[in-house]
């Protein structure tokens, strides 16, 4: 067993492609990866060619980072963000992570009511479930609500 079994590294802590950072992370001795939406979204070949290159790395995603802002808004931007999350966890899917991370909201147009909150991050964790997706929450400490 190599040392580094068992262990992972975050794309954004490497320059390149993502073809490179993901050969770099696996002769390192690396079996896991933890991903951020750019890397699909800002291939070059698009989403899935990115995310077939993470399927033939053979590094495990450990999670697909990070839906920022999400709980406390309303409206379109609610709207918009919903329609975010869902294409996040499509991605999500499509490189094999069982987890998707998000943070709690710095948006000026969050309110910092808590019931609205609890309802936002359940709509996220239903959207999840039926793709077999947890969501892994960071409390910011600069976020509106902790």
């Amino acid at each position: 067993m190599h040392m580094l079994d068992g262990y992972g590294m975050d794309t954004i802590t490497l320059a390149g492609s993502l073809e490179a950072k993901l050969s770099a992370m696996k002769a390192a001795g690396f079996s896991q990866v933890m991903l951020m939406a750019r890397d699909l979204v800002g291939h070059p070949g698009g989403v899935e060619s990115a995310a077939q290159a993470v399927r033939d790395s053979g590094l495990r995603p450990t999670g697909f980072q990070v839906l920022r802002d999400f709980e406390g808004l309303s409206g379109h931007l609610h709207d918009y963000k919903v329609d975010m999350a869902k294409s996040m966890l499509v991605m999500c899917q499509a490189v094999g992570s069982r987890v998707l991370l998000a943070c709690s909201s710095t948006s000026r147009h969050a309110t910092d009511e808590r019931e609205q909150i609890v309802r936002d991050l359940r709509k996220l964790a239903m959207l999840a479930l039926p793709l077999g997706i947890r969501v892994a929450y960071e409390a910011l400490s600069w976020g509106r609500t902790v």
